[in-house]
């Protein structure tokens, strides 16, 4: 793997953590209930991070 690729899957990762965080926060019950916005950042936190750490590591791995 070369930094590049480090680098991706890394921001993949912490985008993934950034959804979980949301996700654990409306779990547990801290705070008011998700808006429609909060829920649609975090879907597109998991899609953006799933998509770029898949990507990256096939590309490190297959390629």
């Amino acid at each position: 793997m070369n930094a590049f690729e480090i680098v991706t899957v890394l921001i993949g990762v912490a985008l993934l953590v950034a959804g979980s965080v949301l996700i654990a926060r409306q779990r547990r019950r801290v705070g008011p209930p998700l808006t429609n916005r909060e829920a649609t950042i975090t879907i597109v936190l998991f899609a953006a991070g799933g998509s770029l750490t898949t990507i990256a590591l096939a590309n490190a791995f297959i390629l």
